[in-house]
């Protein structure tokens, strides 16, 4: 894509500070951290999003965040890590190409996410949810 920020970073066209790269992707510190060392690992190649980036290339993604996580611990010595992606605008995506954030967390400055839960309202709900996923999935 022409205009996909994150394909230019792959490409070279846009400065970035690469942690770590390979044939299939790139990691790179976010210009704009939650904390210090937050990466992001993108692949060379566009997908919109991690549902549409193929299977095999999406786990080598997540191998490279746990290795980026990895050494986020032992040379920034964070005391453990968020690795996630968002999908869609509705779950908070803003650049529309795959890519995982790799958020180092310290003791000294936590990034609480406030993930507000609610129960289910009964059990048949989430064994309901549960059958109509299964079904999706065989």
């Amino acid at each position: 894509m022409t205009d996909c920020i994150f394909c230019k970073i792959a490409a070279g066209e846009i400065p970035s500070t690469r942690v770590y790269e390979d044939d299939l992707c790139v990691a790179f510190l976010d210009i704009s951290p939650i904390t210090p060392g937050h990466a992001l690992v993108i692949p060379r190649a566009h997908h919109s999003g991690v549902t549409s980036t193929p299977d095999d290339l999406a786990a080598h993604l997540l191998n490279v965040a746990q290795r980026v996580a990895r050494a986020q611990k032992t040379a920034l010595g964070a005391e453990g890590v968020n690795i996630f992606t968002n999908e869609g605008q509705i779950a908070g995506q803003s650049v529309f190409h795959t890519h995982f954030h790799v958020i180092p967390q310290y003791a000294s400055a936590p990034h609480r996410w406030n993930f507000d839960s609610t129960p289910y309202p009964s059990p048949d709900v989430p064994a309901a949810l549960a059958a109509r996923l299964s079904a999706a999935l065989a």
